[in-house]
């Protein structure tokens, strides 16, 4: 408005979901240090420790919104499906998503749409993102 420039950092997840990218374990290491390490846990545990239902985990993901307490399912039927050695990576994996992907999904639609207004077309949204490296995301983001 003042013709004032100022810094914006965007998250290198939110750059991987403009271009399309699915969101992995290893990419929120440094967005959520403890969530990464606490996933990475479940998944390096002994298989004998999580059969015995020794954390107590189920498919649901506990949020705070406005002071109040929601539990949310994963998946359908997720606050019945005991969190397993066979299933382990499938829960990591859905909380991951909803964490940084689902729980925002609408923002990020609209963040799209006004960037894809930016270039004439979205073709031109894909090839510019798939000429960058993961890396080149990073300078990005640096840079910014």
């Amino acid at each position: 408005m003042h013709k004032v420039q100022i810094g914006v950092v965007l998250d290198r997840i939110f750059f991987l979901q403009l271009a399309g990218f699915q969101v992995s374990l290893e990419d929120i290491k440094e967005a959520d240090p403890c969530l990464y390490s606490s996933c990475k846990q479940i998944l390096e545990m002994d298989p004998e420790f999580i059969d015995a239902d020794a954390l107590g985990l189920t498919f649901v993901r506990e949020v705070e919104e406005l002071g109040l307490k929601k539990v949310i399912e994963l998946l359908p039927g997720g606050a019945n499906l005991v969190v397993n050695s066979k299933n382990r990576s499938d829960y990591v994996n859905l909380l991951v998503k909803h964490q940084f992907v689902t729980s925002i999904s609408e923002q990020v639609a609209h963040f799209a749409q006004g960037f894809a207004d930016i270039f004439s077309s979205s073709r031109t949204i894909k090839v510019f993102f798939r000429s960058l490296e993961l890396e080149d995301l990073d300078f990005i983001n640096a840079s910014l």
